[in-house]
């Protein structure tokens, strides 16, 4: 018989040690004389071979919460009530090992003995059969840590909520293996470095749905990969964006809310964004931009808020613009804008905004603008226009009109 053979099996250690007994005892069976030198040899050789055995099964029978000192697998933890709950048990573990770097200075209730409901900012949801962190929402919590990239091994997160803190460093990149993930809100920090991808390299159809990263410093350019993840709101104004804005931007059927605001982008607003036809939204103001102001916008006939103010902006106003039927603000101030303003402006009647000042713009002011009624702001000035003030239009709250230098007309 082979001298293995006599080895305890697997299963009676485990029964050994699930008994709770502090003393083991291995019965090997050896050929031969015990006293010998031989004997003594592989005497100790078996005790070695059986310790590992044992090692082993105490590692197999570890959660692996409990094998990496996770205090919500702790008896004594409150945390996660049942521990059968391994993935929440997992997840309350991993949130703990992250706190400090997230916190950084300010103060959570994380804890292994407060029952994780009672966590701050912590939703919880249940996948079928098993309990799993679902949502993060810690907005204005005086954050001034960092992004730990271990949030992505929540593998059931679906929306991040860290805004208006002061975090530092960059976006972890491993948030574009998070294929739930998508209402990502991290705007108004201090975070820096390149935008996320938030593609997934493994081919998955991934949708983001909304992404506010506004009022960072982040830098680089977007990623055309964009267009593709089903955005209902892109903003990411106020930081340090350059390039250009990417062509297929127009492609994201779903896009209502577009921000790319006070960045540097710079070349042509591109001619199909009026296909993402849902648009309500459009903010690009404060950019480099150069050309002329696509007639395709209008294909947009939700749009309410345009605003391609303080860039370099060249060619007419297209006449096209009329046609959006539900728009209330209108601002193409600061540009260098030429022609004449379209008459079709007037067509418009929901229109409560209207800033065409600082342009090129010449010839008189078309009637049409009369029938705004609900004007409440009208900035023409720095404009070389010609003719006389329609007097109706003094009756617009907010006006410049005194600054035309043109006479009031009879």
């Amino acid at each position: 018989m082979k001298w293995w053979k006599g080895l305890p099996s697997l299963t009676k250690l485990n029964m050994v040690v699930r008994s709770g007994i502090a003393t083991i005892v291995l019965m090997v069976p050896f050929p031969g004389n015990w006293a010998s030198e031989e004997g003594t040899i592989m005497n100790r050789l078996m005790g070695v071979v059986a310790l590992a055995i044992l090692g082993l099964v105490l590692l197999v029978n570890a959660s692996p919460a409990q094998a990496q000192g996770n205090p919500c697998a702790a008896e004594d933890s409150i945390a996660v009530a049942d521990k059968t709950e391994t993935r929440l048990v997992a997840e309350c573990g991993l949130l703990l090992s992250v706190k400090d770097e997230l916190r950084g200075r300010a103060a959570l209730n994380w804890s292994a003995s407060t029952p994780i409901a009672d966590w701050d900012g912590v939703v919880f949801g249940a996948a079928p059969g098993e309990k799993h962190i679902d949502e993060l929402r810690l907005d204005g919590q005086g954050l001034t840590g960092r992004v730990p990239a271990e949030l992505a091994q929540l593998s059931g997160l679906r929306i991040l909520i860290l805004n208006d803190n002061q975090l530092k460093g960059s976006i972890p990149q491993a948030l574009d293996d998070l294929d739930t993930l998508f209402h990502i809100n991290l705007s108004n920090n201090q975070l820096s470095g390149k935008l996320p991808n938030l593609t997934d390299d493994r081919g998955k159809d991934v949708h983001r749905y909304f992404l506010e990263l506004g009022n960072n410093r982040l830098t680089g350019q977007i990623p055309a990969g964009y267009a593709d993840l089903g955005f209902y709101r892109l903003g990411l104004a106020g930081n340090r964006l350059t390039g250009k804005i990417p062509a297929e931007i127009g492609n994201g059927q779903a896009l209502m809310h577009l921000d790319l605001a006070r960045n540097r982008l710079k070349g042509e607003i591109p001619q199909g964004l009026g296909n993402a036809s849902y648009l309500v939204v459009v903010r690009l103001d404060k950019n480099r931009l150069t050309g002329e102001i696509p007639a395709g916008l209008a294909d947009a006939y939700h749009l309410r808020h345009l605003d391609l103010s303080r860039n370099r902006l060249t060619g007419e106003i297209p006449p096209e613009l009329g046609d959006l039927g539900f728009l209330g603000e209108l601002r193409l101030n600061r540009n260098k804008l030429t022609g004449t303003i379209p008459a079709e402006l007037g067509r418009v009647r929901s229109l409560w905004e209207l800033k065409l000042n600082h342009n090129k713009l010449t010839g008189q002011m078309p009637v049409e603008l009369m029938h705004l009624k609900r004007l409440e702001k009208l900035r023409l000035r720095a404009n070389p226009l010609t003719g006389c003030v329609l007097t109706p239009l003094h009756d617009i709250y907010d006006n410049d009109l005194g600054r035309l230098g043109l006479p009031d007309c009879d």
